[in-house]
């Protein structure tokens, strides 16, 4: 079965398994659908990830973003995830080590606009990487630390200096030491929901559907907040439809 234009699970057994109870439904998410729109996370001690390193979220991008560099999330100058260049639907997810320039995996072509696609950016300390629907992109090869980022906010949705705002709705979103595997990426993409694992620093669920606040359920309270207040992010609703089918 090719790829369904939803976050319907794309491979689903004869009895379509089963969605997950009521509770864990991504009931909500965000839509950055304007100039300047962003979550921000403040800069802590606990978010300065300087070795294995996972990024995740669900995107349903409408463009490649503000300028065609659309931001999914930055934490400059040392994390970034993005798209790559107007019109040419280019996957990027970038991190800055210590022995050299930035570092990269991208992939072309693998994202539609318009649809739900799930996808994980990495490092593993030895290779950058990139899974898009779970499909791996290997990047360059770097050995090193992740460098320049303690200060940095982490911002969802935009770039911290020099607007970057990303066209579309983001949705649970994770930030972890753990360098992806192929298991893992399986294991998240077909749950289709975050969850507390890997001693996770940041989860962003945007289950709240209202208000100016998108909580951090790692446990190390580490909350987004909605920016610019009089005109933040819109919080919309993920129709049922959309959701992930968790195979039985």
């Amino acid at each position: 079965m090719s790829r369904m234009p939803t976050r319907i699970y794309p491979y689903l057994s004869h009895n379509w398994g089963r969605l997950p109870p009521l509770k864990r439904y991504s009931n909500y998410c965000l839509d950055f659908d304007a100039i300047g729109k962003s979550v921000s996370v403040a800069a802590v001690p606990n978010l300065h990830i300087t070795g294995n390193l996972w990024v995740e979220a669900w995107i349903r991008p409408n463009s490649s973003g503000e300028g065609g560099f659309g931001r999914i999330m930055n934490k400059a100058p040392a994390i970034s995830f993005y798209f790559n260049g107007a019109g040419v639907q280019d996957i990027r997810f970038e991190i800055r080590v210590a022995a050299a320039a930035q570092i990269a995996a991208s992939v072309g072509g693998a994202v539609t606009y318009g649809r739900w696609h799930h996808i994980v950016g990495g490092y593993n300390g030895v290779n950058v990487l990139l899974f898009v629907d779970r499909v791996p992109f290997v990047g360059a090869a770097t050995v090193g630390p992740i460098d320049g980022h303690l200060a940095a906010n982490l911002t969802i949705g935009d770039r911290t200096v020099l607007g970057r705002v990303f066209d579309g709705p983001i949705d649970e979103f994770r930030f972890m030491p753990v360098a992806p595997t192929q298991a893992l990426v399986d294991e998240a993409f077909k749950r289709g929901y975050a969850i507390r694992e890997g001693d996770a620093r940041c989860i962003l669920r945007m289950e709240e559907g209202s208000g100016l606040l998108a909580n951090d359920i790692s446990g190390y309270g580490n909350n987004g907040v909605l920016l610019p207040a009089p005109t933040p992010p819109t919080w919309i609703e993920v129709m049922k439809h959309e959701l992930l089918a968790e195979v039985a």
